[in-house]
Parts: C-alpha cells; sequence; structure tokens
C-alpha cells in the first residue's frame, strides 16, 4: 500500500504541473472565452430556449472534477496506508507486550533457580566440610550481562543464563545424590562397625595368648571375656542379621551376627538367645542375656570379633 501511495503522490504532482503548464499556456483564452449556445426546440417548435454557455464554465468543470477524483483517490489510499501502519503498530505494540511478559517470567524463573542453586551449593559446602570431603568446584561458566543488547538479544541472553542454571542446578543435584550414597553407605558402615559393648561389666581376660582357665593350657583368646550379673542383658554391637543362635559346644549358648563388610560378631556362654536365625537386629538390640554355659567358670560373656574370618581385638571398635 505504501509503494501505491508514493506513485499516486508522484502522479499528483505531475497532475499539478500539467495544470499549471496548462494554466500558463492558455491564461490569455480564459480572458477571452469562446461561448457556446444550446438551444432548446420543444416540440411545437414555437419557442426555442437559447442558453450562452462561456467556455471557462467546462474548463472549471473538468479541473475541479479532476481534482476532486484525485483528491478521493488521494484519501482512500490514504486511509488504507494509515489503517496498515496503525494494525503494524498494535502488532508491535503486542510483540513488545508479549516480549516484556516473557521477560518477567524468565527473570522469576532466573531468580527462583539461583536461590536454589545457592541453597544447594551451601548444603553441598556444607555437608562436604563436616565429613571432610573435597569440595566440588565444577560448575557451568555463565556469560556475562551487557545492558546495551537489544530485546530479542536480552531475551536470548536470559534463555541462556536459565539453561545454564539449570545445568548446574543437575550437577549440584548429581553431587548431593554422590554426598547422600556417600554418607548413607558411611552411616551403613558405621551401624555395621562393633561399637558397643555387648553388656555392662568388666573384662576378666583380654585378647591374646592367655593360659586357659580350665585346662592350664596357654592358647590363643579369640575374644574378650566380660564378666556381668547372670541374666544381664546382651545387646548387639552393630547392625546385622543372625546367622548362628543357640548351642555350640565349648561356647555354650551363642549368637552370631553378620554385620555386613566381612565383619561377624560372635556372643558366647549365655543363658538365653532371644533372635533366631535370619532375624535383621538393630544396633543397640537385646539378643540374648548373659550366662555361664558351655566351657565357663563364670557368668559372663565371651564376645568376638571377626573380619573375613580373622579375630580382631574387639577394643579397637568399643566406644566407651
Amino acid at each position: 500500500m505504501g509503494k501505491y501511495l508514493e506513485k499516486l503522490k508522484v502522479f499528483m504532482k505531475s497532475i499539478t504541473t500539467s495544470i499549471i503548464e496548462f494554466w500558463h499556456k492558455h491564461k490569455n483564452d480564459w480572458k477571452n472565452p469562446k461561448f457556446f449556445t444550446l438551444m432548446i426546440l420543444p416540440h411545437d417548435t414555437s419557442n426555442v430556449k437559447k442558453i450562452q454557455l462561456n467556455s471557462n464554465w467546462f474548463k472549471i468543470f473538468a479541473l475541479v472534477s479532476i481534482i476532486f477524483w484525485v483528491s478521493s483517490l488521494f484519501m482512500f489510499f490514504s486511509y488504507f496506508s494509515l489503517k496498515n501502519k496503525i494494525a503494524y503498530l498494535e502488532d508491535v505494540e503486542k510483540k513488545a507486550i508479549k516480549q516484556k511478559l516473557e521477560m518477567e517470567n524468565l527473570n522469576s524463573k532466573i531468580q527462583f533457580l539461583e536461590t536454589q542453586l545457592a541453597r544447594l551449593q551451601n548444603m553441598d559446602l556444607k555437608v562436604r566440610e563436616m565429613v571432610n570431603l573435597e569440595v566440588n568446584s565444577s560448575g557451568v561458566a555463565f556469560a556475562g550481562g551487557n545492558s546495551n543488547v537489544k530485546s530479542d538479544d536480552m531475551t536470548k541472553v536470559m534463555l541462556e543464563k536459565a539453561e545454564n542454571l539449570e545445568k548446574e542446578i543437575k550437577i549440584r543435584e548429581k553431587s548431593m545424590s554422590e554426598l547422600i550414597e556417600y554418607l548413607e553407605d558411611r552411616r551403613s558402615l558405621f551401624m555395621a562397625t562393633p561399637s558397643l559393648w555387648p553388656t555392662r561389666g568388666f573384662i576378666t581376660s583380654d585378647f591374646g595368648w592367655r593360659r586357659d582357665p580350665i585346662t592350664g593350657v596357654t592358647e590363643f583368646h579369640e575374644g574378650v571375656d566380660i564378666a556381668s550379673p547372670y541374666g544381664s542383658k546382651v545387646i548387639a554391637a552393630a547392625e546385622g542379621i543372625v546367622i548362628e543362635s543357640g548351642p555350640d559346644a565349648g561356647y555354650g549358648k551363642v549368637v552370631v551376627i553378620d554385620h555386613g563388610y566381612g565383619i561377624v560378631t560372635r556372643y558366647a556362654h549365655l543363658s538365653a538367645s532371644y533372635v533366631p536365625v535370619g532375624k535383621k537386629v538393630k544396633k543397640g538390640e537385646v539378643i540374648g542375656a548373659v550366662g555361664n554355659s558351655g566351657k565357663s567358670t563364670g557368668p559372663h560373656v565371651h564376645y568376638e570379633v571377626r573380619i573375613d574370618g580373622v579375630p580382631i581385638n574387639p577394643l579397637k571398635y568399643l566406644f566407651g
């Protein structure tokens, strides 16, 4: 429509120039106009009417007609051109509003992601410091901002920033998952470590070589003997699964627990066993009572710790 309007303007300019040239060329004719006589003859031919017409009138009529039609065309095309411009401006305004809303939403999303990322980073850092782990410094590089970029470019920059934040959050979430897995493994190992005294009392025989109190023969004592009143509670030194429960020759009544990680504990000379084979016991759970069964000189618990089948001094793991 704009092209047609330009062509129309050129055409009107040409018409105006032609009219001016025509005026300069025929201005003398306006001073000495020609006259035309219009005769009206009725049917009876009795009264003939004559009308004398000035040629200038025809010229004026023609000029006015040309100006009218050209002006009408100009106004017509101007109207549609203006209508198109208004429609274009309305479209631009709608796009600007939409873009503004998108940028506001993006900005809100970025602020939310930045908050989440900061929370994850702080949590990751604190937990790693607590458990003496190396701080994870890996991350995604962020592009610097520029206040001179266009709105379209700014939207792209914000989108890129949001994507980078999401990537960084995924990295941090992965790091946290690895950390949680590590802590769960450490917790599992801690719960499987026989760190509790199986009963309250005092040690009457240490781990290592000793003279057997009954036979008098020197032999290796594979655990510790803890003297305690008959019937006192005996607890699991760590979490695990019962793999033996009941009488076992010279050990009398025993409970043997597999804690995983190759760790096994034995509780011997009991007066009673409260847990069946296959039961999963918690750390500190009561599993039996102090007794004097088997090869024994008095109420006590013979307590052993084995790692991969090798007897280890239980005192290395006992707390308090």
